[in-house]
């Protein structure tokens, strides 16, 4: 443990295996399910570097770790290192496959990489191969991803410390130096290190704090915080306590429990149910794609989705098949009830010269069929799911020769369930009302982002896929249909119904799609709650008599469920009102201008100059202020666009010339890093930085190398619409200015 620069939170191997010090550290115990967990905060992560051997391979190996107990840390160099620490640890507390010490790492996925084949492993749950969330192994260290936890990167993760603040460092470790287990770190390279194990740490010792002082009730995911808050709402109405409460308790659970009985599903609806699933719409008006337009507006539905849970209506009732499908038949089901379907489609053709909603990626048997970007322009023949409200889309954004409807579920519409609805609208009062209060922070970000949550545990697939790891590989198990969906029927702790959460996204769909045939020319791009145009003025009373239209709805809603207005409509800290579900205009209130200029280039990719600059971090930690911002998916922002600045000041160009289709983002800018993982050992010797030269060996990994992204469309809409462009320009002119 040489060059070790030590601070008041390290250790050295000598400290940490003295007895005295494992002695003192008398930790807690929780009790769940048979097993006993220490309650304690503990961290592991480690520091890889990857390059290309001497034939030319792909290799990468450990060069030290820091692993996190009780707010104290201790480095090492080697995986003997580590297998000596955790032999002290099961010494010390007794460790065994009952009695386990969870010790969190962010991003699990890339430190098993490198131990999956130097432990023993007990039980393996993964979301997806290479993907563990939680790993025991027969040391009694159980390991459990962090990143699933918060959904945030580690820095992201520290920015959010409320009560043990502890700041991810940037910039202090240069990935792309050669080091090995040998290498003299420097102080602030183990500083930086230090941080990253005491970081994570002090993010669980606030979990665990946050769980009533047990590790064991910590969810393994983000949502398992809103599945919690809201099964309590719905089966409790969030009530705790005795007496009359209890009372209070035990009617809602009966209450909810007897809706919960109606809404079930047959392995058939299923299927169906998630041929039907479709996600937000995202999408460029490909006839403005690749122009720069100046004085652009923006509009965003106010929290979209927990709007339309509380005030649209859903599936509530046990679903039947269609028998007759005579037209009159149809229309009526499609009228009257909430219905999911198939259907076969002939000669389609889009009406709405921009943009189109049915996604290829939906379609079945399609034949001769032309795209945009993913979006069906026209076709002989195709056949797909939906449900109503998205045929009520096709329509309006479509012409058809000929359709046939087929296998139709139907389900009487009702509102969601009062106590799911409460659930909702007080996480959304919460996050109102304490946003900007001092001394609040703490509970404003715990709303938000259970609040953010509600929706995506509605559509948790209920036949997901087993992944398990045995012998070295990786295994995915399907799990039988019927078995799963008479488990999801019969369990007493549903509180959801898949179907909701189908219509959530199909309601804000129908918003969206409305949106864009109101702005018909003007129209620029969406994204799943949002919608960019030019000529705000033009259309400031449609979004005015949209606003109107949801507080009626608001009104309605709170009337037919008894729930108070207040909840609806919250008031900021300077006594505001904010109605849910409504568009809010983004820019400026007089001029409705967002944007001084904006160009797409399609779905996620769109480049922005603001009126005014604004401030954000560099990936090094400094803050500039720059009036552009840049969204593409692939591209980390932070660091294309001071690079961008720097290379339309050098070349004397305008920035927006950049972002065109063929523009290749280089590593510099990109922030992308290509993984390739090896499940085979390698051994070597490799010579540092510093010119120090040492062995190494690993028996499996993961290489890292940074990539670059160009900006790339489909050859078809390069040719049919991208080429275009000039003619659009010309045609366009005064629209633009």
């Amino acid at each position: 443990m040489k060059n070790l620069k030590k601070s008041q939170s390290s250790m050295t191997f000598r400290e940490f295996f003295n007895p005295d010090y494992l002695c003192h550290e008398k930790l807690k115990i929780r009790k769940h399910k048979n097993k006993e967990y220490l309650n304690v905060s503990a961290s592991f992560d480690i520091e890889d570097t990857s390059f290309y051997d001497a034939d030319g391979n792909k290799a990468s190996i450990m060069y030290c770790f820091v692993f996190g107990l009780n707010g104290k840390v201790i480095f090492g160099r080697t995986w003997k290192d580590l297998f000596e620490l955790l032999k002290a640890l099961r010494i010390a507390y007794n460790l065994s496959e009952s009695r386990i010490l969870p010790v969190y790492v962010h991003n699990l996925s890339h430190e098993f990489s490198f131990i999956c084949k130097r432990f023993t492993w007990v039980d393996i749950f993964a979301t997806a191969p290479r993907t563990p969330i939680r790993a025991l192994t027969n040391f009694g260290v159980e390991f459990r991803d962090s990143y699933i936890l918060s959904g945030q990167s580690l820095a992201g993760t520290c920015k959010n410390l409320h009560k043990y603040k502890i700041e991810k460092l940037k910039g202090d470790l240069d990935y792309s130096l050669l080091r090995h287990s040998k290498t003299i770190l420097t102080p602030k390279e183990w500083h930086y290190v230090e941080n990253d194990g005491l970081g994570l740490m002090s993010f669980i010792q606030e979990e665990i704090e946050r769980n009533n002082d047990n590790v064991t009730t910590i969810p393994m995911t983000k949502t398992g915080y809103v599945r919690k808050y809201m099964k309590n709402q719905c089966y409790h109405n969030g009530q705790k306590g005795h007496g009359e409460r209890r009372r209070n308790k035990t009617r809602d659970f009966s209450n909810y429990r007897k809706i919960m009985k109606i809404l079930t599903l047959t392995p058939q609806e299923y299927i169906l149910a998630k041929e039907s699933f479709q996600g937000g719409f995202t999408h460029s008006n490909s006839f403005n794609v690749g122009i720069i337009f100046n004085d652009v507006a923006s509009y965003d539905l106010t929290s979209a989705y927990p709007a339309v849970m509380a005030l649209c209506r859903y599936p509530m009732g046990t679903g039947n098949l269609l028998n007759d499908y005579s037209p009159e038949n149809v229309k009526f089901h499609l009228k009257n009830y909430a219905c999911i379907f198939r259907i076969r489609i002939w000669k389609i053709k889009s009406r709405f010269k921009g943009d189109n909603f049915l996604s290829y990626s939906k379609c079945r048997n399609a034949e001769n069929v032309s795209l945009d970007n993913g979006r069906v322009l026209k076709a002989d023949y195709l056949e797909t799911s939906m449900t109503d409200i998205d045929l009520e889309i096709i329509h309006a954004f479509y012409s058809m020769e000929r359709i046939e409807i087929f296998d139709l579920w139907y389900y009487p519409r009702g509102y969601l369930p009062k106590n799911f609805i409460k659930g909702v609208l007080g996480l959304y009062a919460d996050k109102t009302t304490l946003k900007g209060v001092e001394g609040e922070e703490v509970n404003y970000h715990i709303k938000k982002e259970l609040l953010n949550s509600t929706y995506g545990c509605s559509v948790t697939d209920i036949q997901q896929p087993v992944n398990k790891y045995e012998n070295g590989e990786w295994i995915t198990e399907t799990p039988d249909l019927e078995e799963v969906i008479k488990k999801y029927n019969d369990s007493t702790n549903r509180f959801l119904f898949y179907l909701w959460g189908v219509f959530v996204t199909a309601h804000v769909r129908r918003i969206i799609a409305k949106s864009i045939l109101e702005l018909g020319d003007d129209y620029i791009y969406s994204d799943t709650d949002s919608v960019k145009f030019i000529n705000p003025k033009k259309h400031e009373k449609y979004f005015e008599d949209f606003n109107a239209d949801i507080k009626a709805k608001i009104a309605l809603s709170s009337r037919f469920n008894n729930i108070p207005l207040n909840l609806y409509i919250p008031k900021t800290k300077d006594g505001i009102e904010k109605p849910i579900g409504v568009f809010d205009n983004e820019g400026d209130e007089e001029t409705g201008i967002c944007y001084k200029r904006f160009k797409t280039l399609g779905a996620k990719r769109y480049f922005v100059e603001y009126p005014e600059p604004h401030k954000f971090k560099t990936r090094d930690g400094k803050e500039i202020e720059t009036p552009f911002n840049l969204t593409i998916s692939g591209v980390n922002k932070n660091q294309a666009i001071p690079e961008l600045v720097k290379k339309a000041e050098k070349e004397k160009k305008d920035i927006f010339e950049y972002f065109e289709i063929g523009f290749l983002f280089d590593s510099s800018m990109c922030g992308k890093i290509t993984h390739t993982y090896c499940d085979y050992p390698i051994k070597g010797k490799l010579e540092d930085y510093r010119g120090v030269v040492s062995t190494y060996s690993e028996l499996s990994f993961v290489h890292l190398e940074a990539t670059t992204y160009k900006l790339t469309t489909t050859e078809e809409f390069y040719e049919n619409i991208y080429m275009d462009k000039l003619k659009r320009i010309i045609r366009r002119e005064k629209i633009i200015t």
